[in-house]
């Protein structure tokens, strides 16, 4: 029997594909600071997000290696630009995302003033996140954060 046509193309998927105990967990804290603007007032938030980045489970054998990426926002505040009002955000955002060398996530995130009640109206924000990855090893080499107002609504 002639195994050799069946075994080359298994090692060379063995070589190009990073065996899931190789992908390396990964946590940083980054830097996120911007301006939100819209009303009542435009407000400045800034603060760090904790980043942590592992490797995903996978049931199917010879699956493109997933990262389970998740980020916490709840070390971000704020402060009003016109009343000085402090602004509190928070929550945990997590994906599960094909491990490739850069990667973008875009994430709505809520916030509040700080004291408001539970019922109160809040606002939200876009939070940027730019991921670098060593793909051979799944580890996060560095990322990037912005906070932003969403994009308006286009008109009808």
């Amino acid at each position: 029997m002639d195994t050799t046509r069946r075994l080359v193309p298994a090692i060379l998927l063995l070589s190009f594909t990073p065996a899931l105990g190789a992908l390396a967990p990964t946590t940083v804290s980054v830097p996120v600071a911007g301006t939100v603007f819209g009303l009542p007032e435009s407000v400045f938030f800034s603060g760090t997000a904790l980043i942590t980045v592992r490797p995903a489970e996978s049931d199917a054998p010879g699956a493109a290696p997933r990262m389970v990426v998740s980020i916490d926002l709840g070390d971000l505040t704020g402060k009003g630009l016109s009343t000085g009002n402090v602004y509190v955000t928070g929550g945990l955002i997590s994906l599960t995302r094909r491990l490739v060398p850069g990667d973008v996530i875009q994430a709505t995130v809520p916030f509040f003033v700080r004291g408001a009640s539970p019922t109160a109206m809040g606002r939200t924000a876009v939070a940027s996140f730019s991921f670098d990855y060593d793909i051979t090893t799944g580890a996060l080499t560095s990322a990037r954060a912005a906070l932003a107002a969403p994009a308006p609504a286009p008109a009808n």
